[in-house]
């Protein structure tokens, strides 16, 4: 098998939320409508963002910055050209994003620029289309550091070993931190976890920071470019936009009770339809950074302070977007999905269309020899799960092997260890009549039964040895298929970075993932890696 196979999410313990989003549950659908199945109905969806002039307004300050950010990270030419694309009215955008991360962040990252992608191109093969291009929003002015300053590799134990930034942050957002040197050592560290093959050394050396002054924002972004810029992908990290960008931001602050207001009134609905909500009601709307300084929440209703600038909250950063952009459509994880679902009526009160909001392909990877494990034992991705003792467990069962319902002393080499005793015994019992006829052949038949219970006793031996071989061998593919497939008991997407298949497979990882980032995909994918040439 060699296609890309699909998963229930309802196996996967998802949030309930994204689970009623994807199968359209009527109690959301006023909150968060159902995403299109196809191309021609997400365009329709999109009427509303399409006839939006707000984002005109500023294309022109947008423009030059997706340009020189393409440049100074030496972007391949589809990039440039989908800049200059981007620059004519009427041009419109598939849009993704999320804050940088350690040796490119998750696997879940490159999901969504995949989607996006294959998204883009979709809606591009629809008549009469304007032009669309994509562009990842590259949130570097968050300070989660503790998500961001580490990845997850596979030890030779086939366990998750955590990679981290040895060094601290202050809370500063990630675009103000500078990582050179803390990234060289961590690339330093993931050498010795990853095979030692070209693929490895050429992908170790392409992550190699550019000087000290390189941050996780600008990390992620060469990797992003490297890997998808022929597709014309535009990445935008917020800090680079012009001051007059952050205008709508202070129309933000200064109708703060109102969008506090609103927020609350749409989550109590969402709650009194059976829905729990994910962002604390008292979450800051906005923060103040800058200045050398923490970025900080600024409360309701306050003025940041003179040197210092306005950044959206988590609930406020759609929107900042969608007032810049003309999105066309959002591409988004389960975790967006349900704070996304608490926004309708912020976009409401400021007169902002909200776009329509497509899940990411969720994708999990598999090597040519577990594939073909999972198939041998007939093992489900959820099994995974359950972690490697009872995979084990599944495994023998499937081969057989299951001593439960074995009867006690029915084992052969148990069997051969009675026979080797038995022949002892039934040998001395014969040894008074084979002397009444002839005392001389006691001593062979002494040697005959001594020779033959060894070989009966080595040969349990032998047999029990390899009984505890095969078990021991059950037990490593049941290690290895949770490792890498179910790793820390969680998705692979969420806990492995990039930099594991990169070092595995170079270039075709990237042109496999984006193959297998079906955007209109309702399910889980399993895709397959380096079985190309399989039937």
């Amino acid at each position: 098998m060699s296609t890309v196979v699909p998963t229930s999410y309802d196996r996967l313990r998802m949030p309930e939320l994204f689970l009623a989003w994807l199968a359209g549950d009527p109690a959301l659908a006023p909150h968060l409508p159902r995403p299109p199945h196809h191309p021609q109905g997400l365009w329709e969806a999109a009427r509303d963002r399409r006839d939006d002039p707000g984002p005109e307004v500023w294309r022109s300050l947008i423009q030059p910055v997706l340009a020189a950010y393409a440049e100074e990270h030496g972007a391949p030419e589809a990039v440039h050209e989908a800049a200059s694309q981007f620059a004519k009215e009427g041009t419109l955008a598939i849009v993704t994003g999320q804050q940088p991360g350690l040796f490119g962040g998750p696997l879940y990252v490159w999901h969504k620029v995949a989607t996006a992608l294959r998204l883009a191109e979709s809606l591009r093969a629809l008549p009469s289309m304007p032009p669309i291009v994509t562009v990842f929003w590259n949130h570097s002015e968050d300070h989660d550091w503790g998500e961001a300053n580490h990845g997850w590799l596979l030890n030779s134990g086939l366990d998750a070993q955590r990679i981290r930034l040895g060094m601290s942050a202050h809370g500063l957002p990630l675009a103000e931190i500078p990582a050179g040197e803390a990234i060289e050592r961590a690339l330093l560290e993931a050498r010795d976890l990853l095979p030692e093959n070209d693929f490895r050394n050429y992908e170790l050396s392409a992550m190699a920071p550019v000087n000290g002054a390189e941050t996780l924002g600008s990390h992620l972004s060469r990797q992003l470019f490297r890997h998808f810029g022929d597709q014309g992908l535009l990445i935008l990290e917020p800090a680079r936009l012009p001051e007059a960008c952050r205008e709508p931001l202070e129309g933000f602050r200064q109708r703060g009770d109102e969008l506090r207001s609103a927020f609350h009134s749409e989550l109590e609905e969402l709650q009194g339809r059976g829905f729990d909500g994910t962002v604390d009601p008292q979450s800051p709307m906005l923060f103040e950074l800058g200045g050398g300084r923490r970025r900080e929440p600024l409360p309701d209703g306050e003025t940041p302070h003179p040197d210092r600038r306005l950044s959206p909250g988590v609930l406020l950063r759609s929107v900042w977007q969608d007032v810049l952009l003309p999105t066309l459509a959002t591409v988004v994880g389960p975790g967006e999905a349900s704070y996304l679902a608490m926004t309708r009526e912020i976009y409401s009160v400021l007169g902002v269309p909200r776009p329509p909001i497509m899940p990411r392909a969720s994708i999990t990877h598999v090597e040519r020899r577990l594939w073909e494990d999972l198939e041998r034992w007939n093992l489900g991705l959820g099994m995974l799960a359950e972690g490697p003792v009872i995979l084990e467990e599944r495994i023998s069962e499937a081969e057989g092997a299951s001593l439960e319902d074995t009867p006690e002393g029915a084992l052969p080499e148990e069997v051969m260890r009675r026979l080797a005793d038995d022949l002892k015994q039934g040998m001395r019992a014969l040894e008074a009549g084979v002397a009444e006829v002839d005392r001389n052949l006691l001593l062979p038949m002494a040697r005959v039964t001594s020779r033959a219970s060894s070989e009966l006793r080595k040969l349990s031996d032998k047999v029990a040895k390899q009984r505890r071989n095969q078990a021991g061998t059950w037990r490593q593919h049941a290690r290895r298929l949770c490792g890498e497939l179910s790793p820390r008991g969680r998705l692979q997407e969420r806990v492995f970075p990039a930099l594991f298949f990169l070092a595995r497979h170079g270039e075709t990882f990237p042109r496999s993932l984006l193959a297998a980032a079906d955007p209109f995909a309702r399910d889980h994918l399993l895709s397959p890696l380096g079985m190309e040439s399989r039937d």
